[in-house]
């Protein structure tokens, strides 16, 4: 149902729950707990509506393959960019946190359909007629099936891989498949040849930087410094006429990042010679393509110093909705240097949200803001992503409010945009409710369990409830970006599942559960899970705290 009117209620319902005088907690431990018990109510109901657009896309795939089609309704047909990459990898995410059964059934099945019938040119898969298990275009084409495969890497396999780490067959599909870009590279270089064209290069930038961090093979790393090398000496984007700063060619930036934060540690020296040509390249960025409110332009003349295009639609104005991407560039950058660089024009960009995209006359100039929630997912995904570096007043409150734009779209049956912009949905709504939570997730999950979570005096204040009886537990979350992908740093990446409030495995924590006596736990205790055991509807209160504060 799309009704304006539950998104006014909705925003006047949540908007004092972020409120910027309580987003860090409050010196009244009443008033933290009543935060606390609405977060736990937004975080509910985010997944009940991850649960249904989950379930309305389970049944539109066939058990026997597990393959997701691009669009809901006609003949079905699977994409490499769009099916796999998009709708897919965010089912998968949507069933880790609500249908853990589906993700270990028919949704793992995919994989194996995907390598018997889909890969073509090598282990390079390209796109399928659902019913037949038949290619849909007649002839092969390297420069397709590289595409695909880069999205699928990145858009698709690392998300997955965020909640899953490592040790799966989805982490090991995207190695071969960078295995497969890599080695089949076709576009000659004076760096050697690359994979493709300047998006395929900055996704595998990125894919490879990671890559290299949770396997320590140094192929990836040799392969992401020639693509590397090339777009920092040879063919510099701020030497440029036309440079994208969103999705579809705005991943050279962040790829070119995460490819020095890798680089800066395994090897300083290298990396000291990548650290002006990148500050160039950001410098140039920033300078031309952020528009006076701090949002970023879509399209620019780094070269000329000139914007093409500010909107999609309207080349004199709408918005970016992948804004972040670039400023997450910055990030990086400000993190692995120990700079503050560019701190102040992020928080520009962060602060223009709630000063001046809160009504319609800001959204509608954009394409997309009346015909996809993907409008919406992409700018709160964005949101949430650096307000975890850069906690401005009024962000996470804006997001509290803007989310329900996004869920109006959300139709009685559980679709959405009935194609695989559904991917987005889910995925953001995924993304709100650990917000909510501060990354505490039940396991198991089930429709009317409600978490909520406010950081007070160091630690975590949990409010927990259950509609009925419940046994299970409450896992809390860890440092993912060290312990699952040995990254140098937890810089912002695209397709994160951000960490919030984090436990280390060897720490000592308190724990205190209502009025019973505290108790020490290990850091690793919490992470497996913290026993709850309800006999009837009732509500926990749960306070965890590092020992050394007491």
């Amino acid at each position: 149902m799309r009704s304006r009117s539950l998104i006014v209620f909705l925003a006047m319902a949540i908007a004092g729950v972020f409120a910027p005088n309580t987003i860090h907690g409050a010196d009244n431990l009443d008033q933290v707990w009543r935060q606390a018990e609405t977060r736990a109510i937004l975080h509910r109901d985010a997944l009940r509506r991850v649960d249904r657009v989950l379930s309305a896309w389970l049944k539109k795939i066939n058990p026997e393959t597990g393959l997701v089609p691009q669009r809901y309704d006609g003949k079905p047909f699977w994409t490499v960019a769009n099916s796999a990459a998009d709708i897919y990898s965010s089912l998968v995410l949507d069933a880790a946190f609500v249908n853990r059964d589906a993700m270990n059934g028919v949704l793992k099945q995919a994989l194996t359909t995907e390598r018997k019938h889909a890969e073509r040119i090598g282990r390079l898969p390209d796109n399928l007629d659902i019913e037949t298990l038949t290619f849909l275009q007649e002839e092969p084409s390297l420069e397709r099936s590289s595409f695909g495969a880069s999205e699928w890497c990145r858009d698709g396999l690392l998300r997955i891989s965020e909640i899953l780490g490592t040790d799966n067959p989805w982490f090991d599909r995207m190695a071969e498949l960078a295995d497969e870009v890599m080695t089949r590279s076709y576009v000659e270089s004076p760096q050697g040849p690359l994979p493709g064209n300047i998006e395929v290069c900055g996704t595998m930038l990125q894919t490879l930087s990671r890559l290299h961090a949770a396997t320590g093979n140094e192929k990836y790393r040799e392969w992401a410094e020639r693509i590397g090398e090339y777009y920092l000496f040879d063919n510099p984007p701020q030497k440029m006429k036309k440079l994208r700063l969103r999705d579809h060619g705005g991943e050279i930036t962040p790829g070119l990042a995460e490819m020095f934060a890798m680089t800066s540690r395994a090897d300083p020296a290298k990396a000291a010679r990548y650290k002006e040509p990148l500050r160039d390249l950001l410098d140039r960025v920033i300078e031309v393509g952020q528009m006076p409110d701090g949002m970023f332009a879509n399209i620019i003349n780094p070269r000329d110093g000139k914007v093409i295009s500010v909107g999609l639609r309207d080349r004199k104005k709408g918005a970016n909705t992948n804004w972040g991407y670039t400023c997450n560039s910055h990030c990086t950058y400000d993190l692995i240097t120990g700079e503050n660089r560019y701190g102040d024009r992020i928080k520009k960009a962060l602060a223009a949200l709630p000063k001046y995209y809160t009504d319609d006359a800001r959204y509608k100039d954009d394409l997309f803001y009346r015909s996809s929630s993907d409008y919406f997912a992409d700018f709160l995904e964005n949101a949430m992503v650096l307000y975890n570096r850069y906690p401005v007043e009024g962000v996470e409150q804006w997001v509290a409010k803007t989310i329900p734009r996004m869920w109006s779209f959300q139709r009685e049956d559980g679709t959405v945009n009935r194609h695989y912009h559904d991917g987005s949905f889910g995925r953001t709504s995924v993304l709100f409710a650990r917000m909510c939570s501060r990354g505490v997730v039940t396991a198991p999950w089930r429709e009317d369990l409600c978490v909520g979570s406010v950081e007070h005096d160091g630690g975590l204040c949990v409010w927990f409830h259950a509609d009925r009886p419940w046994s299970g537990r409450l896992r809390f979350d860890f440092p993912r970006w060290r312990e699952s992908f040995h990254l140098p740093v937890n810089y912002p990446r695209i397709n994160e599942l951000t960490e919030w409030y984090v436990v280390s495995p060897s720490d000592s924590y308190q724990v205190t559960i209502n009025n019973e006596p505290p108790k020490t736990m290990t850091g690793e205790d919490l992470i497996e899970g913290l026993p709850i055991n309800l006999e009837k509807a009732d509500n926990v209160k749960i306070f965890v705290q590092p020992v050394d504060r007491k």
